[in-house]
């Protein structure tokens, strides 16, 4: 009789531990999404569906541009507003921002003014205009083509793209860097 009582104990055991498995297996236990919440809050406000990336309502400009892109427009803006909100400085390849000078900011400007075939920075663009907002750098005193593919992504592999991009307007010549020329990047 004790062999039989051993063999009921452990057959239940044996049972309560696959029952004990597949429940786990039907009802994960870390998943969140299982467990409603308790609280009393009311439900979130649907979001508003917007034309642009990035913005929190309609009819206004993004908090965060990802520059490099052509970008339309999803309100009406100045030039002068789009250079203030974006155009504070050039990501360097350890992600640190090397930030424009106040005197360069004019310079960017112009740069953006003759790509878009813009006259006035101040005039009202149209909503759904599409511009031409690539990434910038400010050529600083004695800086070679080499030394800024360096400091933005780290190496020298991107002089040839950067001569490209610029050439032949604002670089002529790939040892001719000026001090306040304004690069386009790839």
């Amino acid at each position: 009789m004790r062999d039989y009582t051993k063999l009921v104990i452990l057959g239940s055991a044996a049972l309560l531990v696959l029952l004990a498995v597949i429940l786990l297996l039907a009802f994960p236990h870390g998943d969140s999404s299982q467990v409603k919440p308790t609280t009393n809050t009311p439900p979130a406000p649907p979001k508003t569906d917007t034309t642009a990336p990035n913005n929190p309502t309609a009819g206004s400009l993004p908090e965060t541009l990802d520059l490099g892109k052509d970008y339309a427009l999803p309100c009406e803006a100045t030039l002068e507003t789009i250079v203030e909100k974006y155009y504070k400085g050039v990501t360097l390849h350890d992600n640190t921002v090397k930030a424009f000078k106040p005197e360069q900011i004019p310079l960017v400007t112009e740069r953006l003014k003759k790509l878009n075939n813009i006259v006035d920075a101040k005039a009202k663009i149209p909503k759904g205009t599409t511009l031409h907002l690539p990434r910038l750098y400010v050529v600083s005193p004695g800086q070679t083509l080499s030394a800024i593919s360096t400091d933005v992504y780290g190496n020298t592999k991107k002089v040839d793209e950067i001569f490209a991009k610029n050439t032949p307007d604002p670089v002529k010549k790939k040892n001719e860097l000026s001090p306040g020329m304004v690069l386009i990047l790839p």
